[in-house]
């Protein structure tokens, strides 16, 4: 029920406040748990690929900084799979 009030406000809440106090280290931090946490289930979906790249983003972190973090869980990539 609150999918919508989580993703359009209280992300980019969550977002803005790391970007202005956390530095850069800490916030990549952020996505390499976000990364770990989507491949809990050792896959991670296109879905959920796309909402941490947005969240990357809204932290200041670029595509570069993402793409390091994914790197170690490149196996479990549905976008990478589904290419092969």
């Amino acid at each position: 029920d609150h999918i919508v009030e989580i993703w359009s406000v209280q992300v980019p809440r969550y977002t803005r406040i790391l970007r202005e106090f956390a530095d850069h280290d800490l916030r990549l931090q952020v996505v390499e748990m976000l990364v770990a946490l989507a491949d809990a289930d050792e896959v991670i979906s296109s879905p959920e690929t796309n909402v941490i790249r947005q969240i990357t983003n809204a932290l200041g972190l670029t595509q570069r900084d993402y793409n390091a973090i994914q790197q170690s869980y490149r196996d479990h990539l549905t976008v990478l799979k589904q290419t092969r």
